[in-house]
């Protein structure tokens, strides 16, 4: 059977008798910068996203220490390597930044 279920996402709705909705992944892009973090916010209105999407990365030890996990990713400068762990650590943002973003976003009334 086939659920006909929705979602509402701040004023949107998400289901299969609405449109499309599109949805800005910024995932965590910024690096720790909240500043860049708000001009992607910014970007992401201005581009017309229906909704901002992002992950909230907080503490380190969503990944376990000295497992060998590598992380290999082509970059304009060639293939690049990095411990996960590593990778994880330089993405750690506090909670209360991600607060302030998101309080950024309702004043922009952007959802989230």
């Amino acid at each position: 059977m086939k659920s006909d279920a929705s979602v509402k996402i701040g004023n949107l709705i998400a289901g299969r008798a609405y449109p499309p909705l599109f949805v800005a992944e910024v995932g965590t892009f910024f690096n720790q910068d909240m500043h860049k973090a708000e001009q992607l916010l910014d970007l992401v209105i201005k581009g017309g996203a229906d909704i901002f999407k992002t992950e909230i990365l907080h503490n380190p030890d969503v990944c376990l220490k000295d497992t060998g996990l590598v992380h290999t990713y082509n970059h304009a400068r060639g293939i690049h390597q990095e411990d996960y762990r590593a990778l994880v650590e330089r993405k750690i943002v506090p909670l209360t930044s991600y607060s302030r973003l998101f309080d950024l976003c309702r004043k922009r009334a952007m959802p989230f």
